[in-house]
């Protein structure tokens, strides 16, 4: 279990400056630690910490300016951040993601890039040369899809060990030719050159006095090397392992589970105070995440309470019925969340407003006052939940404030993933409405908004 650390005494401009803020986002911003693991539940606040301790780090005059980097892993992430952040500290901070230090620092320091007029390799012009190959072997791959077939390259080695070999060896003298290189290229060379103790790597080095990575559960190997290497006077990582559902990308949560072994001289600082949601959601939240087996154990607490105590809610939608759900819920302010493309498709073409549904993984980092949770297909697996569905479970439920409710077949098939996750994950902890009781329960949640403002 995480525990909380001591808050340092603080001079009068301080307690003026962290005002409003928890004691443990105080002990964060204000203990001066050389390697810090911020472990931050959903609605914890801690986009307002980072910006709280960059603030209170300039302001204290323990920071120069240029020498403060903040990565994240999202251009969304960034802006926020970016945002938020006091006009005045805009040219003191350097904000980026991993991809985008790597090519300016390469653009800046590399030797040889310096003074190349490489481009990027964008995702579409890759994917027009790669299907471009692949239309002239279908006897090789049939009627498997192209994204399918390329979305992991080990496996296209394993199925296809001809033709991958060809196709990459094509790609490759592609860029070659063209002077392209691809985001993961850029690592690739940052990395060499880290490894090798290049000049300009070890001047990289020394350019920073504090590393601050924000979503760091989002992590994969590369880029924890890149840390590793890196070996910064000060480095802080914040995120949250029940929230990391990016392997797709190539990302672990393995090094967040870890990183106190990976960085020893780690202190660890919680946050679990849930700003965002009801009481009933942030208990169904922690119903569904102690299903998973490789977690940080913490109990959230909902600093908004019980409100007017709705329940979490179950709905059971039979085929074809989409239509006249969303008569029921179109004059509502809510959100569907889907697991899949193919369903958000369905609830577009049933008449929903398109800006109102998004996928789970699109809706990370968002909170909605009415979320609707589509459980209806999309699941990995067949009968295995592993333990980043339980995690994909739980960002979806986790982004409602007030009402949530999780929208499941009445029947399944007996071996259906999605049955699965219904009667394992949500069957426990939500109570089955009728139509009038969600349209009632619509009406009082829009009532506590109104009065709640």
């Amino acid at each position: 279990m995480l525990t909380f650390h001591s808050m340092p005494p603080l001079s009068a401009k301080h307690r003026n400056t962290l005002e409003g803020f928890s004691s443990a986002q105080i002990a964060i911003i204000t203990e001066e630690k050389a390697c810090k693991q911020v472990v931050a539940a959903a609605g914890s606040g801690k986009t307002r910490t980072v910006i709280g301790l960059t603030r209170f780090r300039f302001e204290s005059g323990l920071e120069r300016a240029g020498r403060f980097l903040i990565l994240s892993f999202s251009r969304k992430a960034c802006g926020e951040i970016r945002s938020r952040l006091p006009a005045q500290l805009h040219d003191a901070v350097e904000i980026r993601t991993f991809h985008s230090f790597c090519y300016r620092r390469l653009l800046e320091l590399h030797p040889t890039l310096s003074r190349s007029s490489f481009r990027i390799l964008e995702e579409e012009e890759r994917n027009r040369f790669l299907y471009k190959i692949l239309r002239e072997h279908p006897d090789v791959i049939g009627g498997i899809p192209f994204s399918l077939i390329l979305k992991s390259r080990e496996t296209f080695y394993e199925y296809f060990p001809e033709l991958a070999m060809k196709t990459y060896r094509a790609l490759h003298a592609y860029k070659r030719e063209n002077d392209l290189l691809e985001y993961d290229d850029l690592i690739q060379i940052l990395l060499w050159g880290l490894r090798r103790q290049e000049s300009w790597a070890l001047h990289m080095k020394s350019l920073y006095d504090m590393i601050l990575v924000d979503e760091f559960q989002d992590t994969d190997p590369q880029q924890l090397e890149f840390l590793l290497r890196m070996n910064s006077p000060r480095l802080m990582v914040v995120g949250d392992d029940w929230q990391a559902i990016y392997s797709f990308r190539g990302a672990t949560v393995q090094p967040f589970l870890d990183f106190k072994k990976l960085f020893p001289r780690t202190v660890l600082y919680p946050l679990t105070e849930n700003y965002r949601s009801l009481q009933p959601i942030v208990h169904g939240g922690s119903g569904i995440i102690k299903h998973s087996s490789r977690q940080i154990r913490k109990k959230v607490k909902a600093v908004r309470g019980r409100g007017p105590n709705f329940p979490v809610l179950s709905f059971a939608l039979r085929p074809g019925e989409e239509p006249d759900f969303v008569r029921l819920i179109e004059q509502h302010d809510v959100v569907i969340l889907t697991r899949s493309n193919f369903r958000r498709d369905l609830w577009i073409a049933a008449g929903f407003p398109e800006n109102r549904i998004l996928t789970i993984h699109r809706s990370k980092g968002l909170e909605f006052p009415v979320v609707l949770l589509d459980v209806i297909g999309g699941w990995s697996g067949e009968t295995f939940l592993s333990d980043e569905e339980i995690r994909i479970a739980y960002v979806g439920m986790t982004r409602a404030e007030n009402l949530f409710c999780c929208l499941h077949r009445p029947v399944y098939p007996e071996q259906a993933m999605e049955r699965t996750v219904f009667e394992v994950l949500f069957r426990p902890i939500c109570r089955p409405e009728v139509r009038d009781g969600l349209s009632g329960l619509l009406e009082q949640e829009a009532q506590y908004r109104d009065h709640d403002a």
